[in-house]
């Protein structure tokens, strides 16, 4: 594992507690969110659209609170895929939890190394496929 593993592992799990806050009660800052994702952040999620960061951040900004006070979010199993200089590509299970229902989804982020990103850290790319889906 680079020295950047450690950081990654980080960096997803509280990248993920701030959505928990934001999307539970919408109290926790969005320019967190806004600085993590690198200005050339794309993602997939388990539609399998690929979405650019500015619609990442719009859906998210419209979400606050929308989850209800019993949504959890929980990152399983964060592992380490490859680790060339300057990036790191980390897997890890995205367990979310609301009062009626769970899914799970296998997650791998690519993660570019900035100094001034939290961690350390900027997410330059998500792709996400469901275990469980919703319903």
């Amino acid at each position: 594992m680079s020295d950047l593993g450690p950081a990654a592992i980080r960096e997803a799990i509280a990248l993920h507690e701030v959505f928990e806050a934001w999307l539970s009660s919408g109290e926790a800052a969005f320019s967190r969110i806004e600085a993590a994702l690198d200005p050339a952040f794309r993602m997939v999620p388990p539609d399998g659209r690929l979405v650019a960061r500015q619609e990442v951040l719009d859906r998210l900004a419209g979400a606050a609170g929308a989850r209800g006070a019993g949504f959890r979010i929980a990152v399983e199993e964060p592992f380490v895929l490859a680790a060339p200089p300057g990036h790191l590509l980390l897997h890890y299970l995205e367990r979310q939890r609301t009062p009626a229902a769970e899914t799970l989804r296998r997650s791998a982020a690519l993660f570019r190394a900035d100094p001034a990103g939290p961690n350390g850290l900027r997410w330059l790319f998500l792709q996400e496929t469901w275990i469980v889906p919703p319903g």
